[in-house]
């Protein structure tokens, strides 16, 4: 599940001027991203050193988006300072742009430029990285618009309005709404930023609720909006993410290759780490697999087949403690759990994707030892509730599995910690609260 903000900037921060604070304040810095960030986007235009450009610009967009999302945050807890005028609109939203590319490649097929296939395999691709860059000429599928870009993409935009005819009505409403919000930015003369928020992924997993006539577990005794996952992956293009994911871990523990960590949505990336952390018969034992993220940034790798091939069933009497992994994301948590793991404007700060991942590893290493100190001789069972943010995710639990592990190179835990704790991850699906994974772990 996502959505998109839509930030109006105002037109002082697309200038480039002098910087005469030192060092750099704020303000400084985004006016310089946002040069940067323009700058990208007309070389990938002109398809000048495309890939080295768009991991950049990946970056660039990275840290826009973080400062204006948490001037957003802040001014929700009415922090002083100037905060970005924004509309929300759905997921939907990126329909419209894979749309739009589907329109643009197909006009190319029809005049020669390339082949029905190799549009149809184009669109595929656009579809993934249309948050990337400009991919239409006037820049719809580029997060980042000057003030001098918005005319011309009012136009076209309001052009696939007119010849879409059977477009989705809510989707209809979602761009219309967009449509204004575009032109009263225009009358002021800012630009805009795009920023596709992902809470979580959307609720098509087959889910089923607890039976009231069911014996409680121990989890169950304790969750207050959960429902379990009957088929924790899913069908159809979850599955196919999932598998892509197996496939991508196996082939990179074979050569030693890495593994985009942004290619797919956090649950999976938990989920089918929650399967290679765990000892396979006739498999190699105490491997590690690079991670990668889409602005191009290494992260530490993560180790694999290091815990025993089964979860051991926790306690009766294990302490339940529930968190959210990041705090600001989903407020409605705020009622059903103890406390959250990180806070999210110490994560969410411009820095490189793996630069926030070894922040979140090495402040999760602190927090569990921390944990087990404070409940020697009991066993934990941490409901965590996931807020989709992939270095976090990725952070912690690669931190818990290094807890799990017992002695390590670090020298963090001793054997005998090795079994005191039982994470079990829950997945936000909207109304429907969250679900709660069959694959602990522990």
């Amino acid at each position: 599940m996502s959505h998109f903000l839509i930030c109006s900037v105002p037109k002082d921060y697309w200038s480039i001027k002098k910087v005469v604070n030192s060092p750099p304040n704020e303000d400084d810095l985004l006016r310089q991203l946002l040069g940067e960030a323009q700058a990208l986007w007309r070389r990938i235009h002109n398809r000048v050193n495309l890939e080295s450009e768009r991991s950049r610009y990946l970056m660039c967009a990275g840290q826009i988006e973080a400062m204006l999302v948490r001037r957003i945050l802040e001014a929700d807890q009415s922090v002083a300072g100037w905060s970005p005028v924004h509309l929300r609109i759905g997921g939907d939203y990126l329909d419209f742009i894979v749309h739009v590319l589907h329109d643009s490649l197909s006009v190319r097929a029809a005049t020669g430029a390339s082949h029905a296939a190799d549009a149809s395999s184009a669109v595929k691709t656009l579809a993934e990285s249309a948050r990337c860059a400009g991919m239409t000429r006037a820049g719809l599928g580029s997060s980042i618009l000057s003030p001098e870009a918005l005319e011309s993409q009012l136009a076209e935009v309001q052009q696939h309005l007119d010849s879409w005819k059977d477009m989705p009505k809510a989707l209809r409403r979602e761009v219309e709404a967009r449509q204004e919000f575009i032109r009263l930015a225009v009358q002021d003369g800012c630009g805009v930023v795009e920023i596709q928020e992902v809470l979580d992924n959307s609720p098509s997993w087959t889910t089923t609720l607890p039976s009231k006539k069911a014996a409680p577990t121990p989890e169950a005794q304790h969750t207050l909006c959960e429902q379990t996952i009957s088929q924790p992956l899913g069908h159809g293009r979850r599955q196919q993410l999932a598998n892509r994911l197996r496939d991508e871990i196996r082939a990179a523990l074979a050569d030693h290759g890495k593994v985009n960590m942004s290619s797919q949505p956090h649950e999976l990336s938990t989920e089918i780490l929650s399967e290679f952390v765990r000892q396979v018969p006739g498999a190699d034992h105490d491997v590690s697999v690079r991670i990668a993220y889409a602005d191009g940034s290494e992260a530490r790798s993560f180790p694999l087949r290091v815990l025993p091939p089964v979860a051991p069933v926790p306690p009766a009497d294990s302490l339940v403690i529930k968190a959210a992994l990041l705090s600001m994301r989903h407020l409605e948590l705020d009622k059903v759990v103890d406390f959250a793991w990180y806070r999210n404007k110490e994560v969410s700060q411009s820095r490189a994707l793996s630069e926030a991942d070894e922040f979140c590893f090495d402040y999760s290493l602190r927090e569990l030892r921390s944990m087990r100190d404070s409940f020697k001789g009991r066993h934990v069972t941490l409901l965590m509730y996931h807020t989709g943010f992939e270095p976090a995710s990725i952070g912690f639990y690669r931190a818990l599995t290094v807890a799990l592990m017992g002695p390590t190179a670090l020298g963090v835990y001793g054997a005998a910690d090795s079994a005191w704790i039982r994470v079990v991850p829950l997945y936000f699906r909207g109304d429907d609260g969250f679900e709660q994974s069959h694959n602990p772990w522990g």
